[in-house]
Formats: structure tokens, sequence, C-alpha cells
């Protein structure tokens, strides 16, 4: 039953793939007309999107129109034809790595249009920082890392994972001593101890021996 004077009525929630067909008659106090011709409609078939997610980061997933909420709700179905956005949203400490599956690849949104069962899988990967060490000074010496990475001499700058804590410890030449260090938290002439919450760049300051600088 529809309010007076209506032209339109919606039938909401009602199954996929399914034909249903209506009629109308109006109706006052002194009673109902005859009804209309019947009119015939079939709901579009829905298929399921589904998301898988990978990797050893983490992160959610949500989509537009809403139904995915990954989380909790990783597959919803969508009505044939339908075009749904998703997008990926790393946690604190991850990174987004991408889409494959559905025409999706790479970091930004993957736009899909629904014309079958679909699964797309997002990637999220351990977010990294890159730790430089810079060499000064007038003496000579080497700096290497613990966890392994830094060599420098030949390798200077590493990508860390977020969070991960990084021993620095210099290694002077004959005839050079360290004056110490300057820049991520560190100074003084022992180990230096980083703890990766973005890029960071220490200095390691090598003196000749005997000398002040």
């Amino acid at each position: 039953t529809a309010s007076a004077n209506s032209t339109s009525y919606v039938d909401s929630n009602l199954p996929a793939a399914t034909t249903y067909c209506y009629r109308v008659r109006a109706f006052n106090t002194t009673g109902d007309s005859d009804y209309s011709n019947e009119a015939c409609g079939t709901t579009a078939t829905e298929y399921a999107l589904s998301v898988v997610r990978s990797g050893t980061g983490s992160g959610s997933v949500t989509s537009t129109p809403s139904g995915i909420s990954c989380g909790p709700d990783c597959s919803e179905p969508y009505a044939n034809g339908t075009t749904v956005t998703l997008t990926a949203a790393p946690d604190g400490g991850s990174a987004f790595a991408g889409w494959s599956g559905g025409g999706c690849g790479g970091t930004g949104s993957c736009l899909v249009t629904i014309t079958g069962s679909t699964t797309l899988t997002a990637s999220f990967m351990p977010r990294s920082f890159v730790l430089t060490v810079t060499k000064a000074g007038k003496g000579s010496g080497s700096v290497s890392s613990t966890p392994s990475g830094i060599s420098c001499g030949t390798d200077c700058s590493v990508p860390y994972g977020s969070g991960m804590t990084v021993t620095l410890t210099a290694a002077p030449a004959g005839g050079s001593a360290l004056a110490g260090w300057s820049g991520g938290g560190c100074s003084g002439k022992g180990s230096c101890t980083v703890i990766l919450s973005g890029d960071t760049v220490v200095t390691a300051t090598f003196k000749r021996q005997g000398r002040l600088r």
C-alpha cells in the first residue's frame, strides 16, 4: 500500500536473479478499482567479491559501495555490472605492497567491475626506513651493524623494518680513532644504537690518532 498520488514504489531486499511481476489498483472509501496489467522485471545476478590479505605486514581493505570491510568482512555479493572501488589502509609500521587479481595492480585504489565471482589479494609488508652512515673527520675507519646490513666501507645505506633496533660499531683504521657519533640520537665514542622510526642519518667522525680532529 502506497501513499495517495504515489507514482513509484521501491521493493527492497529481493533475492538476486529472480523475476517478479507486479500489478496495481487504486482504492478509496467507495471501493477498489480493477487491477492494472502486470509488469515484470528480473533482479540482477549477484557475484561474490572476495579480498585476501597476504604478506608479513598488516592492514585493512574497504569498498565503495560499502560491503567489504576486511578486517571482519572480506567477501560480499554485488550485482552484475557493479563497479566496486577497493581501498587499502596499512596499519602503523606496515606499508601496502600492492594488488593482484581482478585486473588490479600497483598501490592505488582498485576498481573492479563485477562480471563474475572475483578474488583479489592485498599484500602488506612491514614498513622500512633507510639507515645511512656517513663518515667525517681527517681519520679513517669503517662502520658495521648488528643486525647485518651496514658495512661502511662499501655499503653505507640500508633499509630496515620500522621499529627495528640497529647497533652501529665503528672500527678505526690504523693511526685513527673514533672522535664520536652524531645524528640518530647517538653521541660519545661507544657503539651507537638506533631505533628506526624514520629515515635516519648517523655520522661517525674519525680523527687521526694523537690529534684533536
